[in-house]
């Protein structure tokens, strides 16, 4: 944590009505929001506040057309017609205003405004324009797609993307196993948590190892030859292969990324795409609650920018193979210092991270808990992603803490309790080590550590058992930002090796590997030489590990500046 103040949070809103009639050289901004015309009819708004908030942008240097009306608005048909001089010269000047307001005035008035855009004008998007920094010019005039990804379901590929304005139809995605064949159709879903659109579409019963090519619809409701902006880019990816398929495959493990200090790692994973079948991020994902760390970072500034500009960012790789995530602490909330009462409820509870991924929670009988926790197949082996801040006993983050997430399972909600989840999953998966002989575990928080964490104890009590009775073998977790790899542990006794093979392991095989980048730099640490086989507090970097055979898989750590291998170990099952 650090002592910093904040500055919390939201932004003034653009909704709105133009003519499309207008060029860009005679744009006419004198009507404006129908949602906050009636509440100024209304007498919603006080003369007071009124005055208030003019008093603002007179001092942000507002061009004549703002000096009459509170809040300038706009349309994409409108913004489709003008350059991006233009825009960004209309975006600064959103930008100062929000600068030197303060969230006591703004909030009241955002909510005020949704209440009576919803109200009056549902057909009006409204949208506040930090929402947009991150995103490429033209995404919102033209609702372009953006920050394209994927992730694993059985049997096929979730696509998932997200656009400025909501779509009068299901988002739908074309595809096929040849690129100028795109002759299958499937639809999903579109939601948002008030700032921009998510959109989630499964393409099911899909051939394993297979490639395939898929293109998103812009504008799913019209006839593909009706407008200009039909289809995005062509991408391609290769499905999973069949449970218990012998084939080696490769994966990228990385932790505690963001935006800052982490090109190196992201240059490296986006170059491993081709050696690489799929990406698993172990929480600690954009780092967008510390965007106060960041002042006057273009696009990387507030937090939905910050979640916006590393998912653009993160395309080239999202994009071509599955990214897998599971929460951490940076999750929960839009900052950590003042905790989740400082946050606007959109903001709270882990809701950007279950709006931005689609994990298969529901396919592994998880329920309707939004990415908190899931489990799938891949080959020889059985993943499980955990929720380590919250829905366990004395859990970090959960209810009642400073920040406040969870539950997601249990008592009070539709779905199973995490910790009885995990056990019946776990339990189906050792019964099937004839077909997926590996189980590999991953959660944000570690249980041992040679400098320790703060939740070690709950974690301890709340997982440990059940990973020692059902043999898991790896489990990979990040939070302390350095890398480390341990001996088998259990019970806080460790089973020490001399070399990098563990030949027949009796317990997990744990590896801190949350050094892949952040704004809060690296974890000093002094090595516990009764559980530690290897620690690096110097080098941000990532790792890999390769699944041969049913008795053979390897881990390596990568220095992030170099792409030299830094440590390795093999498991071996005899």
């Amino acid at each position: 944590l650090h002592s910093f103040g904040i500055i919390m949070i939201l932004l003034l809103l653009i909704a709105c009505v133009a003519s499309r009639a207008l060029a860009a050289s005679q744009v006419n901004f004198a009507s404006f929001a129908q949602g906050f015309q009636h509440a100024l009819d209304d007498g919603a708004i006080s003369p007071s506040l009124l005055r208030h908030i003019q008093s603002l942008e007179g001092r942000a240097g507002s061009t004549p057309y703002m000096v009459d009306q509170p809040i300038l608005v706009f349309r994409s048909s409108l913004l489709a017609n003008i350059t991006q001089a233009e825009w960004q010269a209309r975006y600064n000047m959103f930008e100062d205003c929000y600068r030197i307001n303060t969230p006591d005035v703004i909030q009241p008035l955002c909510d005020m405004i949704r209440s009576y855009e919803a109200k009056y004008a549902p057909e009006v998007m409204v949208l506040d324009p930090l929402d947009l920094k991150g995103l490429p010019f033209g995404y919102y005039a033209n609702n372009t797609p953006a920050a394209v990804r994927l992730a694993l379901v059985p049997r096929g590929m979730v696509v998932s993307w997200q656009n400025a304005a909501s779509y009068s139809a299901p988002p739908k995605v074309l595809y096929g196993k040849t690129e100028t064949s795109l002759t299958l159709a499937a639809t999903g879903s579109q939601h948002t948590y008030g700032t921009v659109y998510f959109n989630d579409v499964v393409l099911s019963g899909l051939d394993p190892s297979s490639r395939y090519f898929f293109q998103i619809v812009d504008n799913p409701a019209l006839p593909l030859s009706a407008h200009n902006y039909e289809l995005s880019s062509t991408w391609n990816f290769t499905t999973a292969p069949t449970k218990g398929d012998v084939k080696p495959f490769t994966i990228t493990v990385v932790g505690d990324m963001g935006t800052v200090n982490a090109n190196g790692t992201s240059g490296a994973v986006a170059a491993l795409v081709p050696e690489t079948d799929f990406v698993l991020h172990i929480g600690d994902i954009s780092y967008a609650d510390d965007f106060f760390m960041r002042p006057g970072q273009p696009g990387d500034d507030t937090y939905e920018s910050t979640w916006n500009s590393w998912q653009v960012w993160q395309q080239p790789v999202t994009a071509a193979i599955p990214y897998m995530v599971l929460p951490g602490n940076h999750e929960v909330t839009c900052q950590e210092v003042l905790g989740h009462i400082a946050c606007p409820e959109r903001q709270n509870n882990f809701t950007a991270y279950r709006n931005r991924f689609r994990m298969p929670s529901v396919e592994s009988g998880a329920g309707s808990v939004q990415n908190m926790w899931h489990s799938y197949d891949y080959g020889l082996a059985h993943f499980i992603n955990l929720n380590t801040e919250s829905d366990y006993p004395n859990s970090p983050e959960g209810p009642g803490t400073r920040l406040g997430g969870g539950p997601f399972g249990g008592p009070g909600t539709p779905n199973p309790s995490q910790l009885a989840w995990l056990e019946k999953d776990l339990q189906a998966a050792n019964a099937s080590r004839s077909v997926t002989p590996w189980i590999i575990v991953s959660g944000h928080r570690p249980i041992y550590s040679s400098i320790g964490s703060e939740a070690d104890a709950a974690m301890y009590q709340a997982f440990e058992n059940l990973f020692v009775r059902f043999r898991v073998d790896f489990y990979f977790c990040g939070h302390i930002h350095y890398y480390e790899r341990l001996f088998p542990i259990a019970a806080h006794v460790a089973q020490p090796f001399s070399g990098n093979t563990y030949t027949n392991p009796k317990a997990p095989v744990y590896i801190i590997n949350g050094s892949a980048g952040n704004v809060e730099g690296l974890h000093q640490g002094t090595i516990n030489k009764n559980i530690s086989a290897f620690l690096n507090i110097n080098d941000y970097g990532y790792g890999r590990l390769t699944v041969f055979n049913a008795t053979h898989s390897h881990w390596g750590y990568y220095k992030a500046q170099d792409r030299a291998l830094n440590d390795e170990l093999w498991v071996v099952h005899s």
